[in-house]
């Protein structure tokens, strides 16, 4: 998978936490998600002074992500992907 134009090829890791909820007298677990994203490739019309490779982006409220293929996952636990995500997705850089 490689990123073409002004595309940008991401790294998504989604981790799952499991969290325990105390209701009265009762404990509840609870599934908590995070997600990180890293940049791994820059398509040849992005400029390259903005965003660089290793770099961890900050997406626009509802980023599209095309061509999403899973690389890992460990049984529910964590989930590594790569996508491709318009470069004007990006609004910024953590």
């Amino acid at each position: 998978m490689r990123a073409i134009g002004r595309r940008v090829l991401v790294e998504i890791i989604t981790t799952k936490k499991q969290r325990h909820i105390i209701v009265g007298d009762k404990q509840a677990p609870e599934d908590e998600f995070t997600t990180t994203y890293k940049v791994l490739q820059m398509g040849p019309d992005c400029p390259p002074e903005e965003v660089k490779v290793g770099d961890v982006p900050i997406f626009e409220a509802h980023g599209i992500f095309v061509g999403s293929k899973t690389i890992e996952e460990t049984k529910g636990v964590k989930l590594t992907r790569h996508a491709i995500i318009s470069y004007d997705e990006i609004a910024g850089i953590e």
